[in-house]
């Protein structure tokens, strides 16, 4: 199962079951900033969080986070300092994270797994050259 990130993206993934997967395209200018929020219906049925973010071309994530065992996120030095996410409106079936100062390298299939759980939707970014 694939998924992936772009503006919004919703996450509904009963217990058992496989949702069909999406894909969908982000394009953006270099330089320029990206709003990412993430909205899940399901609530998770334990007091665990965990928040895996990977970016599909370098078969690595590039932020992660549980609420066990991780106190601080791990963000990939790609990233540091250029990805942030509010972690405080998970309460709200909510994830926003911002993508600042896009990169050409940060083109590519971005997937998302809440709880080991991959998102429904699969998105591809494009990071295109200022003109």
């Amino acid at each position: 199962m694939n998924c992936i990130i772009i503006l919004l993206l919703s996450f509904l993934s009963p217990a058992g079951k496989s949702l069909p997967t999406e894909n969908e395209t982000l394009d953006a200018e270099e330089h320029s900033n990206a709003t990412l929020t993430w909205i899940h219906f399901a609530k998770t049925t334990t007091d665990r969080l965990h928040i895996n973010l990977r970016i599909m071309e370098l078969e690595k994530s590039i932020y992660q986070y549980d609420s066990r065992s991780r106190p601080e996120p791990y963000i990939n030095d790609q990233f540091r300092g250029r990805l942030l996410c509010d972690l405080q409106l998970d309460g709200e079936g909510q994830l926003l994270c911002v993508l600042t100062d896009l990169r050409l390298n940060d083109t590519g299939w971005y997937q998302l797994f809440i709880n080991g759980e991959c998102h429904k939707k699969k998105y591809q970014l494009t990071v295109r050259g200022k003109q």
